[in-house]
């Protein structure tokens, strides 16, 4: 085919079949719903939406009330106050302080007598005048308590408490002067004695919870009868020194400290060292 026969080419006419009639058409068919089974359906509807009414208005019920309790007052009649009686306020007394009796504390430990080298005889249960000392205890002067079955030691004070120590003339000043004392009139009694340290002016032998101790006077009539002893005359220029407020109690060594037992230790007086 040349160039000029493809310019007027012209492409032949195509020829399709005529359409068929509309009347020609299949006709579609839509199945017959029966009328029971649509009424039945329709009710399963109604129902559903019942249902879905009832639940909804049940949770809307059920919901949690987000909104404070509102407080409700009641109005009521007032009450009539009575004025109570006039009563006068009680107060009790403050309390004095009652010193403890001696006589309520608890007997001291059984103890093992001190043996001496004279025989001792049992310390006198009554308050009448004990016997003199002659010439050993003179008031006023300044004296050594020796215990009369251990020479070379003497009653002196420790750390304030009353013990037996060996002591000479060689031993501390300390020591030496720890173991003067100033023989005094009795502080309960003027027929017995009371014994104050000749380094530590104002305080006094006495006896406290059954236990000898260098004290400070306090002016108390326990405290005079605490340091008040009564000697008891023994053999060969030795005696004994008794409580004045337990007459059936006197000085005793047990050990290096001193007590007030039924047991007694016999002294002697010495020379100061």
């Amino acid at each position: 085919m040349s160039s000029e026969d493809r310019d007027n080419w012209v492409p032949p006419t195509q020829h399709f079949p005529p359409m068929p009639p509309p009347n020609d058409l299949p006709t579609m068919m839509l199945p017959r719903v029966p009328r029971r089974q649509y009424q039945s359906r329709a009710r399963v509807a109604i129902i559903g939406a019942g249902l879905l009414v009832l639940f909804a208005a049940g949770g809307i019920a059920l919901a949690p009330d987000n909104d404070p309790p509102q407080a409700h007052f009641v109005t009521m009649a007032p009450i009539p106050l009575d004025p109570s009686p006039t009563t006068a306020e009680v107060t009790d007394p403050a309390p004095t302080y009652q010193p403890p009796r001696r006589g309520t504390q608890p007997a001291p430990p059984a103890t093992e007598k001190v043996s001496s080298k004279t025989p001792t005889s049992p310390a006198p249960t009554t308050t009448s005048a004990p016997a003199t000392v002659g010439p050993k205890l003179v008031v006023d002067t300044t004296i050594g308590l020796a215990p009369a079955d251990t020479p070379g030691s003497r009653l002196r004070h420790w750390d304030f408490q009353a013990r037996i120590s060996t002591l000479t003339s060689a031993s501390p000043a300390q020591d030496r002067a720890d173991s003067r004392y100033i023989v005094r009139k009795g502080a309960a009694d003027a027929r017995c004695f009371s014994f104050e340290s000749d380094n530590y002016r104002g305080r006094f032998l006495r006896h406290r919870d059954y236990k000898l101790y260098l004290d400070q006077v306090d002016g108390s009539e326990l405290f005079a009868a605490d340091a008040t002893f009564c000697p008891v005359d023994r053999q060969n220029d030795t005696f004994t020194l008794r409580s004045k407020n337990y007459p059936d109690r006197s000085i005793a060594r047990r050990g290096e400290l001193l007590y007030l037992t039924r047991a007694a230790t016999t002294f002697t007086v010495q020379p100061p060292l």
